[in-house]
């Protein structure tokens, strides 16, 4: 019907930026619409069936327009496409698109669409007054400024803060002029009393030292005198292991009783794993006051891990083109509404694994979904253009998400904190809870996860570990981690369960930190840090394990009493990271 025919906005840009800084730029959607101004507002509501339902609002013209967020469907860094069904108003929706090409000349095409349904003829006028007047002026504006930015420019993209009271840029000034770096200090003071809110919102030392070209370490230490004078306050955020987002902020450094659950994924996981506890810090209350509102809840950027997301229609199929590294993958799916697809009225499969490697001969993988689950479980994928189909058998929708399954370098475990003799003498004393005491050893770790039937499979590996005389077993919902006083103890350990074909195994051998509270006990530190950054490398069968603990005499000489081998496995992890493998002479 004509009157029902979109009202299009349309854009082509070009920046001489490359597409995946292109894509990282204009991907961050919640950044885009807070600096064009757009006042998006969302509320959370927990669901009883364990998800979340969130909800947008927006005023236009007067009137408040609602809807559902859903997830976006993107492959990065190609595309991405956003569909907002409203539940009022004169508009019934609202899809934006945006795709990036390589423009020949080392920089990226950008074709940026926006298009909005009228509800019915007599809101056509509207929309067309709204979408051609207000919303064109907008981000034409937002859109310069962009490309401006991305073109290295000196413009302001982000909203500017409000300055700093007199008292707090005294207290910022006189703090920052004390560090033992005075980079650092420099670089502090211009962060907490320029910088957008949203970077001071969640100040990640790592992260701030790689964008500065800093030593982590220094980074790290003067954000832990500025905790101490009570310019910066510290954050213990409990991570969700999907999708890596900050579940819940403790005051105090505390794992009692740690279980998270996270209603964006509708997942229940283990906040005391190594990976799972990230320290963050922000400016203190007295200094700055910061109540930042989500303005996309749904963003890719906001989960720069999920490389591709979609819908798989009802008996229908999804299929991704793009390049991938070596590495492993995980397809998962995403809790949405499914009308008659179960008790709960939802559905969800089990993950499956992508590895790619240099060894594997196919670009193409098929995945079969059914009431079942997914199959395979595992395809072996070649390296560089990929072309990914899933078919579905059900009468259903599915989200699905490939993401890969490496922790990034710039989190800041508690571990990382807790091992580093200077840094701990710095953590605010307050921030830790009485009951909680922490010892640095010299040992090994051994990072054992199911491929599926994971308590099954959890069961044998408790069991079998056990009986190894492991120091301390940690056991999660898909992952196992034991700490070992001899090397020769661990060795023998990942021999005994190697064989597991249900398992990845990765061992870690320096330093760990053995965290107590009340009876319980967590095990964190670069050894288990180590081990897991590899773990996506391991295949069944084999024991991986890293560079560093590669190259540690300890492990070598245990390896060599065993009848064992170190070699470096074929293929490397993002990033250029080697992996080395256990090999075996004869059997044990």
């Amino acid at each position: 019907m004509a009157e029902r025919k979109p009202v299009r906005l349309h854009w082509e840009l070009e920046t001489s930026a490359d597409r995946q800084t292109t894509w990282d730029f204009f991907s961050d959607t919640d950044r885009f619409n807070r600096a064009a101004g757009l006042r998006y507002r969302y509320t959370d509501e927990k669901q009883s069936d364990g998800t979340l339902r969130r909800t947008g609002q927006v005023t236009r013209l007067g009137m408040t327009l609602t809807w559902d967020e859903k997830p976006f469907h993107y492959a990065t860094p190609d595309w991405f496409r956003s569909v907002r069904e409203f539940q009022s108003g004169p508009a019934s929706q609202l899809v934006t698109t945006a795709r990036f090409k390589d423009n020949g000349k080392g920089g990226t095409g950008v074709h940026y669409t926006v298009e909005v349904t009228p509800r019915n003829f007599f809101c056509w006028p509207i929309v067309a007054l709204e979408m051609n007047g207000g919303t064109r002026k907008t981000l034409d504006r937002i859109f310069s400024v962009a490309i401006q930015t991305l073109d290295g420019q000196e413009v302001v993209y982000d909203p500017p803060v409000t300055p700093l009271s007199t008292g707090a840029m005294e207290r910022l000034s006189d703090l920052c002029a004390k560090p033992d770096d005075p980079e650092v200090g420099r670089k502090l003071l211009r962060l907490i009393s320029e910088g957008a809110l949203r970077d001071q919102d969640r100040i990640r030392p790592l992260a701030l030292a790689r964008n500065w070209c800093l030593s982590g370490e220094s980074v790290t230490h003067a954000c832990l005198v500025a905790a101490r004078a009570g310019v910066l306050t510290v954050r213990w955020e409990v991570l969700c292991p999907s999708c890596r987002g900050p579940q819940e902020s403790l005051p105090k450094l505390s794992f009692r009783g740690m279980r998270i659950h996270c209603y964006s994924c509708n997942l229940k996981f283990d906040g005391t794993l190594a990976d799972a506890l990230e320290v963050t810090f922000r400016p203190a209350p007295d200094i700055r006051t910061i109540n930042l509102q989500v303005a996309c809840a749904g963003s890719p950027g906001r989960q720069p891990h999920v490389l591709a997301q979609g819908v798989l229609p009802p008996d229908g199929q999804l299929e991704w083109m793009m390049t991938l590294e070596p590495g492993q993958y995980r397809l998962a799916t995403i809790p949405m509404d499914n009308a008659g697809a179960g008790p709960d009225g939802r559905l969800n499969a089990n993950p499956v694994l992508v590895d790619v490697a240099e060894d594997a001969s196919e670009r193409r993988g098929t995945i079969q979904l059914a009431s079942t689950g997914m199959q395979p479980q595992r395809l072996h994928l070649r390296p560089g253009p990929i072309r990914l189909v899933v078919d579905s058998e059900v009468p259903a929708a599915m989200a699905l998400k490939l993401e890969t399954r490496w922790q990034g370098e710039d989190v800041l475990t508690a571990g990382n904190l807790l091992e580093n003799p200077k840094a701990r003498g710095l953590i605010p004393g307050d921030t830790l809870d009485p009951a909680f005491t922490a010892e640095v050893l010299q040992k090994g770790v051994l990072v054992a996860e199911s491929f599926h039937d994971h308590q099954g499979t959890l069961d044998a590996l408790e069991s079998a570990l056990q009986a190894s005389g492991s120091n301390h077993l940690h056991r999660g919902e898909r992952k196992l981690v034991a700490s070992f006083s001899e090397p020769s103890a661990l060795l023998q350990a990942a021999l005994a369960i190697v064989r597991n074909a249900d398992a990845q195994i990765a061992l870690g051998w320096g330093s760990v930190v053995e965290a107590q509270e009340d009876g319980q006990t967590a095990i964190w530190g670069t050894a288990v840090q180590h081990a897991q950054s590899v773990l996506p490398a391991a295949r069944p069968g084999t024991m991986v394990v890293s560079e560093g603990p590669a190259q540690q005499a300890e492990l070598g000489r245990a390896a060599l009493e065993l009848g064992l081998s170190i070699k470096q496995q074929e293929g490397r992890l993002p990033g250029g990271r080697p992996v080395y493998v256990f090999s075996a002479e004869s059997k044990p």
